[in-house]
């Protein structure tokens, strides 16, 4: 260890080897004692677990199965009841259903001639519509057609000018940087 000549108070903040070496003993005495005594409340727990959980386990069992007798007694009543319940419903629906197609089958022929008529006075609407729809399609098509050529052309000489700056603005920033770092260089070999 080096003598610290400047300060002389901070040698003597630092312990001697003979102190350190009576410290490391007690800290392993202290630390033996302690696994020894850990050793020991495990042991203890894991005894006290094993009885409560050998508890548990049985109060379990009784549990469920008084719960599994009282669901199968819950479970056969239900099933009971939902057999009369069901029968009543088949009767019932039977009678609803029966009356619900008849209303329908009126109904539904009354609907297809409606629909018949529509549709075709529709398909004519449609016919006309569409062929009016094509031509101005057409007509539409053929402008933005003509638009989008134009507007290409004048973004590509755009983008051409554009790319034209920034290439010069690069090798102006290159040369800079270059130069730059060429003179920082040249400064500390300077230095030296």
């Amino acid at each position: 260890m080096k003598k610290n000549r400047k300060y002389p108070a901070i040698r003597n903040l630092f312990a001697t080897k003979e102190d350190l070496a009576g410290l490391r003993g007690a800290l392993k005495t202290d630390i033996s004692d302690l696994r020894g005594e850990l050793k020991t409340d495990i042991s203890d727990l894991r005894g006290e677990l094993k009885e409560d959980i050998a508890g548990l386990r049985v109060e379990l069992k009784t549990d469920i199965s008084e719960l599994r007798g009282e669901l199968k007694e819950d479970i056969a009543g239900l099933r009971v009841e939902l057999k009369t319940d069901i029968s009543d419903l088949r009767g019932e629906l039977k009678e609803d259903i029966a009356e619900l197609r008849g209303e329908l089958k009126t109904e539904i022929s009354v609907f297809r001639g409606e629909v018949q008529t529509e549709f075709a006075s529709f398909r004519g609407e449609v016919q006309t519509e569409f062929a009016s729809f094509r031509g101005e399609v057409q007509a539409e098509f053929a402008s933005f057609r003509g638009e989008v050529k134009s507007d290409t052309a004048n973004l590509k000489g755009d983008l051409e000018v554009k790319i034209a700056n920034v290439r010069t603005d690069v090798v102006r920033w290159m040369f800079a940087f270059f130069v730059t770092m060429l003179l920082a260089i040249l400064g500390l070999y300077i230095k030296k």
